[in-house]
């Protein structure tokens, strides 16, 4: 594979210039991203960088050999401390299987990941093992954000979302919830977790998607903490009647 005649600085600008997020790459970016690496020796190492920061987990299985991996640094391939950005899209899976191995993926430590971002993930586990385990998956993320993603309850999402100490940007799109309907009481009780746990400290933007019953979780902040700087609310019109 032959250099580059281009200047080294504008080859990089060039394959930075790929992504469109900080965080994530959607599938163009990441196939151009893969053609980038047969150009040139230059634009390979460049282009390997960026593919090595953001990882995209597409099935249950896919995350759990990856974790496997990690753990026993087993692969030359995966270095955990270059990864800053993940993505889990898992779809159309059943309940169990995907739980057994979303808890997996949450006990792998990356060190230098910033972002987390989880498509239709089925999440159905107890409130009390989520705050046991202070999963070192989440310890340093600032990024999170829930799409399409299903929980059997509120504190389910909130615990995950606590364990995160230091995030900054929070996006819960299109999520759906089971267990009871927030009330003013559960609310209140919810605060009082929330700050035992130290969560949302520094959180500075929140986006929702969001149903009646979401609503109800945001007034006073109690829920996200009292640090907010920006707050962005939708509300679907198949949503407008509930």
């Amino acid at each position: 594979m032959e250099n580059c005649i281009l200047p080294i600085e504008i080859c990089e600008a060039i394959i930075d210039a790929i992504p469109s997020s900080p965080h994530f790459l959607t599938p163009h970016e990441h196939n151009a991203l893969v053609a980038c690496r047969d150009v040139c020796t230059t634009w390979r190492t460049r282009a390997a960088v960026i593919l090595q920061k953001r990882v995209d987990l597409d099935t249950p299985q896919i995350a759990s050999q990856f974790a496997f991996a990690v753990r026993r640094e087993s692969s030359v391939h995966i270095r955990a401390d270059y990864i800053s950005s993940l993505s889990l899209f898992w779809s159309h899976l059943e309940g169990d299987k995907n739980l057994s191995r979303a808890m997996q993926i949450f006990m792998t430590p990356l060190p230098r990941l910033e972002a987390l971002y989880m498509y239709e993930v089925h999440i159905d586990v107890s409130p009390r093992i989520l705050k046991c385990m202070r999963p070192p998956l989440l310890t340093a993320i600032t990024f999170l954000e829930f799409s399409k993603c299903k929980f059997c309850s509120w504190r389910v999402m909130l615990d995950i979302v606590w364990c995160c100490l230091e995030l900054e940007h929070l996006s819960v799109l299109y999520c759906s919830f089971g267990g009871n309907t927030a009330t003013p009481e559960s609310i209140t009780g919810l605060g009082v977790s929330r700050r035992s746990l130290r969560g949302c400290q520094y959180l500075k933007t929140l986006a929702m998607v969001m149903g009646a019953d979401m609503g109800r979780l945001l007034p006073g902040n109690v829920i996200f903490g009292n640090t907010l700087t920006e707050l962005k609310l939708d509300v679907p019109c198949d949503m407008m009647g509930e």
